[in-house]
């Protein structure tokens, strides 16, 4: 859930710093802070690592389902904290450039409340949204590698922007050099 860090300690991508979780599953109220590097979660059966994905796929505006609720209260509120990447991508800078989240501390927030009608709300940084919304920050900002998922890799344009990222500044010097001549 970490970002990648290269051998000088740069960080490459964003990094999911922190999730709260309120009235979820079996959880009553939980904070876990992650740390750069690689994260563990482990527990025995029914210690509530699938009610921790079950929140961290609605901070990512996945379905959202009213049975998750915990047993007699009203409402489950999840949100989690990502630290921006410092080489932000073109596709997350447009989805910055749109929505105009409030950036705090290079952090944006993505939460989600659900309640027992089974609505949601989802929230980025603070203002109201809707869960494509989520779901399109998510896929800037996060890759989930379950035992069955699909691997972004399979994405042209996640491909390309893989391979902008490797070929560094020269790439665009030239790209734009060639777009230059191609005008003339």
């Amino acid at each position: 859930m970490a970002g990648a860090v290269s051998k000088k300690g740069e960080r490459k991508g964003s990094l999911l710093e922190e999730i709260n979780i309120r009235s979820l599953g079996l959880i009553d109220s939980a904070t876990i802070e992650f740390k750069e590097g690689f994260n563990v979660i482990t527990g025995e059966t029914g210690a509530g690592k699938t009610m921790l994905l079950n929140a961290l796929a609605l901070i990512l505006g996945q379905k959202a389902d009213a049975d998750y609720i915990r047993q007699g209260q009203d409402r489950a509120v999840v949100s989690g904290r990502f630290r921006l990447p410092e080489k932000i991508s073109e596709g997350l800078n447009a989805l910055i450039d749109e929505h105009e989240p409030e950036i705090e501390e290079s952090s944006i927030l993505l939460s989600r409340q659900l309640g027992r009608d089974g609505k949601s709300k989802a929230q980025l940084s603070g203002s109201s949204t809707t869960a494509s919304t989520l779901i399109s920050f998510a896929d800037q900002l996060i890759e989930i590698h379950g035992q069955h998922a699909n691997l972004v890799l399979t994405k042209a344009n996640k491909q390309r922007e893989i391979l902008d990222i490797f070929a560094g500044q020269g790439l665009s010097v030239a790209l734009l050099a060639y777009q230059d001549a191609l005008k003339s």
